[in-house]
């Protein structure tokens, strides 16, 4: 997940995106929508920094400037980001949460706004049987939560055989207009089974399981 919107119990419109490589293009952005606030920002690439890329932003408030590096988050405080366009103010302030000194850490940013929030996960999925022999999709709602990046599983109960057991997921899952459709594969032909989809963050503990969908006939 790119963009992380997160809240406080203050009501702060607040955003933070992590500096990796496909986020550029978001980043540079940002500082675009920062320079007419009084922020100084620069992007550099050497093999001297962690991850090779390290991103300075300056403000008229701090004495020091802040760095950023490959995995750390930049939290953005008063700003939205909507459609790929931020909006900020001169409210807006900047904070990096990373290893350089002075700085909070990539361990307070997870702690603060993702670790310790709920996973934000509705809908029951729904299952379509494929013409193609022993293959469904089952579709359902993208977790809106911050604990992001997600991962997959499925369960398959054959209500025709009286099992239940992992099913068998074919590529990786499309995500398209805030839904994911998994592919699953290996089922028997002419048994009735319902799928039940969960989903896994990269925080221990921090995963939940569907409500089974509805009951379909293998082709």
């Amino acid at each position: 997940m790119a963009i992380l919107p997160v809240s406080r119990i203050n009501q702060q419109s607040l955003v933070a995106i992590q500096v990796w490589t496909a986020n550029a293009p978001d980043i540079v952005n940002l500082f675009a929508a920062l320079l007419p606030y009084g922020y100084g920002t620069n992007s550099q690439t050497d093999i001297k920094y962690p991850g090779y890329w390290r991103l300075t932003i300056q403000d008229s408030v701090r004495a020091e400037p802040q760095y950023a590096y490959t995995g750390e988050y930049i939290l953005v405080t008063d700003a939205t980001y909507t459609g790929g366009v931020w909006n900020v103010s001169s409210a807006t302030d900047v904070v990096v949460y990373g290893v350089s000194t002075g700085q909070p850490s990539v361990a307070d940013f997870i702690a603060a706004f993702t670790n310790n929030m709920a996973l934000e996960w509705a809908g029951t999925p729904v299952a379509t049987a494929k013409t193609s022999s022993g293959q469904a999709t089952l579709v359902f709602q993208q977790p809106t939560s911050a604990n992001g990046p997600f991962t997959y599983t499925a369960t398959v109960n054959d209500q025709t055989a009286n099992t239940t057991g992992s099913a068998t997921i074919s590529g990786a899952p499309v995500v398209a207009d805030g839904q994911v459709t998994l592919t699953i594969t290996g089922l028997t032909a002419g048994h009735l089974v319902a799928l039940t989809a969960s989903v896994n963050t990269q925080y221990s503990g921090v995963n939940a399981t569907s409500a089974p969908s509805n009951t379909i006939t293998i082709q």
